[in-house]
């Protein structure tokens, strides 16, 4: 709790109003939002932080400071040879998002300017940032709503609120370039920035990052909403009464030893109804969660935290233009490309129908989905109702029926497929390959010296481990930095990984496309395969006994960024299961937990 909430960052109230209280020596207030505009609301808030030497002096708050004071809390975000392998799955994986969003191939309609600002990593357009998440985000917005209109230039454009503002160890602030991480506060800070967009009509806030609600309570009153937090609640209360659509993401699964459940904030505020001021009937956020492309739940799905509306979010890639170059991002799996291209399906409704109040365009998007086969977990009113995956081309057929044609678009709930690569793409891929592996020649589960995993493990040091290091999913922390204000999903270590069976060889090779945007001062490893059929692991590979046969690296002790590698692993019969729900890659590095979703393929 000292990492993601430290002592240098306090956040408080005024009851009252007035002047923030001065603090003693080496600390620096200030107003969480200096507006002389802003409301009342949200001109009370205070922040105090530690411009000292040395830690932290609690004493030289100002008076009754920690009664009256919340901590202010941080957390990190939630791509060569290995770009040469994204070029080629790219188009495909494009494909199939389209398909999924059913999202017509030529439109003759066109609308009005609407604003989808990001609120995240992203700082400005004339930069891509320092982490691409953010960026990603935007490029999945415009390639959705753009690509559904006749416009000749895009009405609809996506723009940057800096959310996620900070990076390191020493948590330094970078307004230009942006951050990995950032604060509850200064998402408080982006909202309020992003209500009036550029062109002064409709805005639509996309929220693709989250906290874990075990970190939602005050220091001084357990059980109350911290000041931060409430802080962000008000935000969102003034975006509401402001006329601005908020459309966030539900969150991702965390894993480590004390894994999160129920959805992340703010999605959580769904169950919260708006101000008067637009109508308490309606949600005061819009959650959204992701689904493959069979309409299950995501490998990395969070438990219980099924919203009411879901979008395609299984290995989704991104492109944005940034000084007239396209910048390639992804491909991503999790819940915040899902919230991107609902924003998108958002802003497509208001620039056609700018006349609807916000609630009255979630209402055409969900009440024109595709119902799916489960009940959402969450909502303002339970019971909630059936799942629904939003659909481009339903949604603009029930605005204009008479202009779009759903027919060969749709595709009913459950029947669709996730990607595979022919036999082509496979080669292609190999062909850029520039490390191998020598493999793991495993064929039966190895037994921890203590305990027991969730499922079969296979190492070659089984008998030498005990369950903490042969179970790492169960026992890794997934960040250091918790709680999240965290992009969902975080970084990914290898965005264009994935297992090729040959089903005549009964081989099954797993190949490893490592980020070149990871720091070479960055140690990251691969340390568990998991493989999962019908949603239950069915088994486990430790990835850290490979050995590069040309180095003799052991993978456990590092990758190299942009390298290539490929590891033969046990087949046990699992060349004839081509049907995996999913495959999962769980990494380590010096900072944070991170998985990676692969796409699987046969050949």
């Amino acid at each position: 709790m000292t990492n993601a909430c430290p002592d240098t960052r306090w956040v408080g109230a005024l009851p009252a109003g007035g002047a923030c209280p001065n603090p003693g020596p080496g600390w620096e207030k200030s107003r969480l939002i200096s507006d002389p505009a802003a409301p009342a609301s949200l001109r009370r808030y205070c922040v105090y932080e530690w411009e000292g030497s040395g830690g932290a002096n609690l004493g030289h708050l100002p008076p009754g400071g920690t009664t009256w004071l919340d901590r202010d809390c941080f957390a990190s975000v939630g791509q060569s040879d290995a770009s040469d392998v994204e070029a080629i799955v790219r188009p495909i994986l494009t494909a199939a998002q389209d398909t999924q969003l059913e999202i017509p191939a030529t439109s003759s309609l066109t609308g009005t300017a609407v604003d989808v600002m990001i609120l995240d990593t992203w700082a400005s357009v004339a930069s891509q940032g320092r982490s691409l998440h953010g960026l990603a985000m935007a490029g999945i917005v415009e390639s959705v709503a753009c690509g559904a209109l006749g416009n000749a230039s895009c009405p609809i454009q996506a723009l940057p609120s800096l959310a996620l503002d900070r990076y390191g160890p020493d948590r330094t602030v970078d307004p230009i370039h942006g951050g990995h991480y950032g604060s509850q506060s200064q998402l408080v800070r982006a909202i309020y920035e992003a209500i009036n967009g550029p062109n002064g009509g409709h805005v639509v806030l996309n929220i693709s990052a989250g906290w874990d609600d075990r970190y939602n309570d005050s220091t001084a009153y357990p059980g109350q909403l911290s000041q931060p937090v409430t802080a962000v609640r008000d935000a969102l209360e003034y975006a509401a009464c402001q006329g601005a659509l908020v459309i966030t993401a539900a969150g991702n699964a965390t894993g480590g030893p004390d894994p999160g459940e129920r959805p992340i904030y703010p999605a959580a505020f769904e169950q919260l109804p708006a101000p008067a001021c637009v109508g308490t009937d309606r949600p005061l956020v819009y959650a959204v969660s992701g689904v493959d492309g069979t309409d299950s739940p995501l490998p990395n799905a969070r438990p219980l935290a099924r919203a009411k509306l879901a979008a395609p979010a299984f290995a989704i890639p991104s492109r944005k233009k940034v000084g007239g170059s396209a910048v390639m991002a992804g491909p991503y799996t999790g819940s915040s490309v899902a919230a991107a291209e609902v924003s998108a399906i958002a802003a497509l409704v208001w620039s056609l129908e700018p006349a609807l109040a916000a609630d009255e365009v979630m209402d055409v998007i969900r009440s024109s989905g595709v119902a799916l086969d489960e009940d959402a977990d969450f909502c303002l009113a339970p019971p909630c109702g059936r799942v629904k995956r939003a659909s481009v081309c339903r949604t603009l057929n029930a605005l204009r029926p008479a202009d779009v044609s759903c027919t060969g678009l749709r595709i009913p709930a459950g029947t669709g497929s996730n990607v595979t690569y022919d036999h082509d793409t496979i080669q292609a891929i190999a062909a850029v390959q520039a490390t191998q592996g020598d493999g793991l020649f495993l064929t039966e589960p190895s037994q921890p010296t203590s305990g027991a995993c969730s499922v079969d493990t296979y190492s070659l040091l089984g008998a030498e481990l005990d369950a903490a290091e042969l179970c790492p999913s169960e026992v890794l922390s997934s960040d250091l930095l918790l709680p999240s204000v965290d992009p969902q999903p975080p970084t990914d270590p290898c965005p264009a990984c994935m297992v090729s069976i040959d089903v005549l060889r009964e081989g099954v090779i797993l190949e490893l496309a490592i980020s070149d945007r990871i720091a070479a001062t960055t140690t990251v490893a691969p340390q568990t395969l998991t493989l999962s059929l019908a949603g239950d692991a069915v088994s486990r590979y430790d990835l850290g006994s490979a050995v590069d046969e040309s180095s003799g690296t052991v993978l456990r002790e590092g990758v190299t960024p942009g390298k290539v590698y490929q590891v033969e692993i046990p087949d046990n019969g699992l060349a004839y299961r081509v049907d995996y729900d999913s495959v999962s890659i769980e990494w380590a590095d010096t900072e944070s937990f991170h998985s990676s979703f692969p796409v699987v393929v046969t050949r």
